[in-house]
């Protein structure tokens, strides 16, 4: 990590001090250089450029992995519904192949960024909890009230609320909460432990937690030292916290941008024909290979997570701008966007209308283009940002 910062000289010249460490007086070389904001050359200007690029990368992430979040939600009928290996069901199939990194990137961009070295457990835990407690209880009760339940009874609270969720989607803020209160550990694990102490976790996690479980779901092949043992005690949507922080230490080369995104490939290739085979082996729709914390899920979100965080991408200013936009949208588009498909689904038949083969895509943009612009404009609203 590079640590950057300017400091006034005693002739009034602004300087600049780059260490490795923030406790640059611990025996480590610091260089000094003056510093000049027209000299694109000079090491914190290309410093700052990197970040700046970095975070603009981030940000993209965000906008394509809550337009997947829409494409899957938005397909869904059409996947369940329609004929299995139908013309309709192989775009759908496709679409859910492509768009299965949408969730794990949400927890990697959230673990690259928020996972430091001396984290203050209470002011982190603290501050995290603050921002998704209300939205998670708000967003439960406005969708307890569109489903007619009764939010005031003990029966909602308990068996709806605490124990499961109002409505399928809000499992992510009950898993974000749990891996939220596991990002202290997992800095330990990566600072003071080491890449190797970490890389050592991430596999155990890799091995015991995701590729084990696949395999008994998938081939029904049971592996039960695994459970004798107690190996299969890792949490499976921890390998999320691990990959941000082993794959930013990894230099980009073009072969290893190449290597990724033959692995996004590959893996996306993996689920199509696994769940095109188990569905027609089924007679019916089956989503084991789309199982977040399973092997084709996980290699392809870390392979899109490489390629896309050091990619330069060369937008024009009003498509950064809007790529911005929505990722800053991007929470609250995944909260709102399943009231605006339970308005739309009783508008139209969505369960006959859906079949027809590109009506999913077109279903999931319009979903989309009036949950952001909804979102937008809701967050300009003092009080009502706060749940989005």
């Amino acid at each position: 990590m590079i640590y950057c910062r300017q400091i006034q000289h005693g002739n009034g010249r602004l300087l600049t001090a780059i260490s490795f460490s923030r406790r640059p007086n611990v025996n480590l070389l610091i260089i000094i250089f003056p510093y000049c904001k027209d000299d694109v050359n000079h090491p914190y200007h290309q410093v700052m450029q990197g970040r700046m690029e970095r975070n603009f990368n981030l940000n993209v992430m965000r906008a394509v992995a809550i337009g997947a979040v829409v494409l899957i939600h938005g397909s869904m009928n059409t996947f369940y519904m329609a004929p299995v290996d139908s013309v309709a069901w192989n775009i759908t199939n496709l679409c859910y192949s492509l768009s299965r990194f949408c969730v794990p990137l949400f927890f990697m961009i959230s673990a690259f960024l928020l996972i430091k070295e001396n984290m203050d457990i209470g002011t982190f835990v603290r501050r995290r909890l603050a921002r998704i407690a209300l939205p998670l209880l708000a967003w439960s009760i406005i969708y307890g009230l569109l489903n007619g339940e009764d939010i005031f009874s003990r029966h909602w609270l308990v068996d709806v609320v605490i124990n499961h969720y109002a409505l399928v989607p809000l499992w992510f803020l009950y898993a974000l909460i749990g891996l939220y209160l596991l990002m202290p550990l997992i800095s330990l694990i990566y600072y003071k432990g080491g890449r190797a102490f970490c890389l050592f976790y991430a596999l155990l996690t890799f091995l015991f937690s995701c590729t084990f479980p696949f395999l008994s779901a998938a081939y029904n092949i049971n592996i039960s030292f695994v459970g004798n043992m107690a190996l299969n005690n890792f949490n499976a949507f921890v390998i999320f916290l691990f990959l941000p922080l082993l794959i930013k230490d990894i230099r980009f080369t073009p072969s290893r941008g190449w290597l990724a995104a033959g692995l996004f490939m590959l893996a996306v290739i993996v689920m199509f024909t696994g769940t095109r085979s188990m569905s027609l082996a089924a007679h019916a729709a089956r989503e084991t290979y789309y199982a977040y914390t399973y092997p084709p899920t996980v290699v392809a979100s870390a392979a899109l997570f490489y390629l896309m965080l050091n990619m330069r991408l060369t937008f024009s200013d009003r498509v950064k701008r809007g790529l911005t936009s929505v990722a800053g949208c991007s929470f609250g588009i995944y909260l709102a966007h399943m009231v605006v498909y339970m308005a739309i689904a009783r508008l139209i038949n969505v369960n006959e209308k859906l079949i027809w083969p590109f009506a999913s895509l077109l279903f999931s943009g319009v979903m989309f283009a009036v949950t952001y612009l909804a979102v937008r404009y809701l967050r300009t609203l003092p009080y009502i940002r706060a749940l989005l």
